[in-house]
């Protein structure tokens, strides 16, 4: 997490191939806030779980995440057959230059997933040598960005550090097993996990050391759940290593647990948290898949407004398809992303194209009327 600070992150740009339903984009701009909109289908999620790929090979985990996912061949754009690679360049803009991280996977033995190009290069403004680029190694199976002997290279370290902070979010799970609703150590509190799991940790030491930033959570969950309370956050008598995630009602004694949580309820707590940390303790890069799911509208009018305010301090990407939420958006906010001749097709929008539109409609209102595209 000290990396967004530290070195002050922005993903300027990504290019990307071969990638499942995307077979080509180039030079994707990102922004401060970024709201991707489209049907189903047409690529939003596969784009956020590019990002995940990389989440899980700077773990060492990319094995891992070729199994979960289906293996290469489902990862590939229209199978092995059509696409023997995935190609991908993303451009972190920095305050005297640009970090750049280059890779290509291809399909190896097993159906898996090898690294037969991987490089970062260093663009300086105004540098009278040009770029410099390290070109890391061919034909291995994990990033070697984590190797410990690479790290005297400024640039790799730098790149590690920027992708070890950027970070995808899910918060879809609220099932009876959802690690939402199940115990966790209390020392689990470094930072928010993707899934949410260690939200009564990160809650409880936010009480306990940083009470202003929970008391604006607090109040901020009230805004949409007006009959909570508060938390009733403390380590487990007979095992004071573990917490759960415990609350009360305004006007009730009892105190509910995890499984007392309706499912919107449960995401629009850990979305409040995730949203509200402290600039130090958040991802300098959050990326959030369907953030509205079972919330009710006002809980998305609070959503966007949380994005909006997060986005000040770092980047956030979202796919949605929720007009609500987009009804709170400027068009500058918006990627459109659509399904064209088997592929998906993304597009940044015009705002003074849609000025007019604007004038006599709310941008919602223009999604639904396909004057921005991402229609089925």
């Amino acid at each position: 997490m000290a990396a967004s600070k530290d070195y002050m992150n922005t993903l300027q740009r990504i290019s990307l191939s071969g990638f499942k339903s995307i077979r080509e984009v180039k030079d994707l701009e990102f922004r401060q806030l970024n709201v991707l909109i489209g049907a189903n289908g047409a690529g939003k999620s596969n784009l956020i779980s590019f990002f995940k790929l990389l989440n899980f090979a700077m773990t060492n985990s990319l094995k891992e995440y070729v199994a979960r996912t289906g293996y290469a061949n489902s990862l590939l754009h229209l199978g092995s057959q059509q696409t023997k690679q995935i190609t991908a360049a993303l451009a972190f803009r920095m305050n005297r230059g640009t970090n750049i991280y280059e890779l290509t996977l291809s399909q190896a033995a097993g159906d898996s997933l090898i690294f037969t190009e991987e490089s970062v290069t260093w663009h300086e403004d105004e540098h009278p040598r040009g770029p410099r680029k390290t070109v890391l190694g061919v034909g291995v199976e994990k990033t070697l960005l984590i190797e410990p002997t690479r790290q005297n290279d400024p640039t790799v370290k730098i790149v590690r550090a920027l992708l070890a902070g950027t970070r995808v979010y899910q918060f879809h799970d609220t099932s009876s097993a959802s690690p939402l609703r199940s115990k966790w150590k209390v020392d689990d509190n470094h930072y928010l996990f993707d899934h949410g799991g260690n939200l009564a940790p990160v809650l409880y030491y936010l009480r306990e050391q940083r009470r202003p930033t929970y008391d604006i959570i607090v109040s901020t969950i009230q805004q949409g759940v007006p009959f909570f309370e508060d938390f009733s956050l403390q380590p487990d008598r007979l095992n004071p290593t573990v917490i759960d995630l415990r609350w009360r009602e305004k006007g009730a004694t009892y105190e509910f647990g995890p499984h007392q949580i309706s499912d919107g309820t449960l995401r629009f707590m850990a979305l409040v948290t995730l949203l509200s940390l402290p600039r130090e303790d958040r991802p300098g890069i959050m990326i959030i898949d369907e953030p509205e799911l079972g919330l009710h509208p006002s809980a998305i009018g609070i959503l966007a407004d949380l994005l909006g305010v997060a986005s000040a301090a770092s980047q956030v990407i979202v796919s949605t398809q929720s007009v609500t939420l987009v009804n709170q958006l400027s068009p500058d906010d918006v990627i459109v992303v659509d399904r064209e001749d088997g592929q998906s097709v993304f597009r940044r929008l015009d705002q003074d194209a849609l000025k007019d539109w604007l004038a006599e409609y709310s941008m919602g209102e223009l999604w639904e009327k396909n004057v921005l595209g991402g229609r089925p």
